[in-house]
């Protein structure tokens, strides 16, 4: 005597039972390294740091909620023989389904964009060796969206030209501070061959007196030269870098557009002189970067991502090439899932094109509604592990 359930309900039911053992797997998984490696110093990353939103999380979980219910009164009405209204449940089914996968592709740009996927992602800024490529990194991220403020930035079209002008103005007073350093260079030069020669002429001298004492005055004034002409190019470059910033700072007022592309313009400028660390900080900001990278004794520092959050640059996430390893394994293979689910959908409103689907295929359409449900159901797992906790 066989099991009280028509072959295809078991066949069904037996398929359920290894996508539930394989997705057990790979949210075990997750929990487990989840829960193991990270600590206070080095915590697992939140939702805001590898760019997800909770409430397009929340958006794609009420489409699938709603796409079950369609598909149950697809059920109901096939059963009553009402196809035409079994029909359109299905296509709404369909089309919620569609949405789902559509909010998930504009997710996954969203990380691809930002570079967190699996091997892309800094972690740990105190080696050297990731350190000297996250700047390399950065500095490519930087002048790409000098280079290109429109795309990369949300800069006006409008305002290209007084873009333009900012770099050519800089540009300009760069090159005037140059010649002026070349000057103080050039009578520094002078000054140390006169200064040269003179004391060739007293060793020469105190030679035959046995007295090199006379030399120590010479050295004093050179010693005072060289300090004076590095003290001059010091005072030029404060001075270059204050006209700078008011520069920077009327660009801002004129073109509001500009202000994110203005930013980085000058964290580019500042690039050279700062630690891995210190640039991941004027990036994150100190509210947002992890404890272990935060630079000790610094003031609280708004970061380029919490003012412009839609630039395109890199930060540190510990874990963050695990979590990217996970998340797309996860939701990878759900989607997967879901564009199966799909394709059956897609079969079904082929069928009642061709004006073939009837009562006759009611199990067929509460088989597939079992997968579509359990699908549904992995996703409500999957939205709390990844969005809210």
């Amino acid at each position: 005597m066989g099991l009280p359930l028509p072959n295809g309900k078991l066949a069904m039911w037996l398929f359920l039972v290894t996508e539930i053992m394989f997705f057990t797997g790979l949210i075990g998984t997750y929990l487990l390294l989840r829960n193991g490696q990270p600590n206070k110093l080095e915590p697992w990353p939140a939702p805001h740091d590898v760019h997800l939103v909770e409430w397009i999380g929340a958006l794609n979980t009420f489409v699938l909620i709603c796409s079950s219910l369609t598909v149950v009164l697809a059920h109901y009405a096939l059963g009553k023989g009402d196809v035409k209204r079994a029909t359109l449940y299905i296509f709404i089914t369909l089309v919620l389904g569609c949405v789902f996968l559509a909010i998930k592709a504009v997710e996954y740009r969203a990380k691809f964009a930002h570079e967190i996927l699996p091997g892309h992602v800094f972690e740990k800024l105190g080696d050297s060796n990731n350190g000297a490529r996250y700047l390399r990194h950065v500095d490519h991220q930087l002048k790409h969206i000098v280079e290109d403020p429109v795309h990369a930035a949300g800069a006006s079209p409008a305002a290209m030209d007084d873009w333009k002008g900012f770099l050519k103005t800089v540009e300009e007073r760069r090159k005037e501070a140059d010649e002026k350093k070349a000057e103080i260079d050039k009578g520094l030069k002078k000054d140390t061959e006169t200064i040269e020669a003179e004391r060739a002429k007293v060793l020469k001298d105190g030679a035959k007196k046995d007295d090199k004492a006379a030399t120590k005055d010479l050295d004093e004034q050179l010693r005072s030269k060289t300090k004076q002409a590095d003290d001059n190019k010091r005072g030029l470059d404060a001075r270059l870098l204050k006209t700078l910033d008011a520069d920077r700072a009327a660009l801002e007022k004129k073109e509001p557009s500009l202000k994110a592309t203005a930013a980085c313009w000058d964290l580019l400028q500042r690039l050279p002189e700062l630690t891995p660390r210190r640039v991941n900080l004027r990036i994150v900001g100190s509210k947002h970067v992890q404890p272990v990278d935060a630079v000790t004794g610094a003031p609280e520092t708004k970061g380029l991502l919490e003012e412009y959050p839609d630039l395109h640059l890199s930060h540190a996430i510990p874990f963050g090439n695990m979590w990217a390893s996970c998340y797309f394994a996860m939701t990878g293979f759900h989607a997967l899932h879901v564009f199966g689910g799909l394709v059956i959908f897609v079969i079904i409103l082929l069928l009642a094109l061709r004006g073939r689907l009837g009562p006759q295929h009611e199990s067929m359409l509460e088989l597939t509604g079992l997968y579509w449900h359990f699908v549904d159901i992995v996703w409500i797992f999957l939205f709390p592990l990844l969005y809210l906790v």
